[in-house]
């Protein structure tokens, strides 16, 4: 179920705090691994809202983004496009998403990038 930021501002405050964090980690990727306009990122959340945030967020930075909402569709989405990163929910409603990150670093088309997650 997504969360209604507009109706619990606790909800604001931790989004605001996960926006803030995720940007700085971008902020910092793009820097440290010079990364290329236009890389692949892979975005896997379920929360809608928040996937949208982080993708614009992104996007901004040059990536270019797709979103997964489930680890079942973001494990087929890394192997058809073999992103140049990962941002990685690991509260899933499908599986845990350490499970997911192993399952990931597994896939031969992962193999150049397997250090370059996100993790929350």
């Amino acid at each position: 179920m997504t969360p209604d930021y507009k109706e619990d501002k606790s909800l604001i405050v931790e989004r605001d705090k996960r926006e803030n964090t995720i940007a700085a980690d971008l902020e910092a990727f793009g820097h440290e691994q010079h990364v290329d306009q236009g890389a692949k990122l892979l975005i896997i959340e379920d929360d809608e809202n928040f996937a949208n945030i982080l993708s614009d967020l992104s996007e901004e930075k040059g990536f270019d983004c797709i979103t997964a909402h489930t680890g079942q569709d973001g494990l087929k989405m890394a192997r058809e496009m073999g992103p140049s990163a990962i941002i990685l929910d690991l509260g899933l409603p499908d599986m845990d998403g350490m499970d997911l990150a192993e399952k990931l670093g597994e896939l031969e088309e992962n193999k150049a990038y397997t250090n370059s997650y996100c993790f929350w």
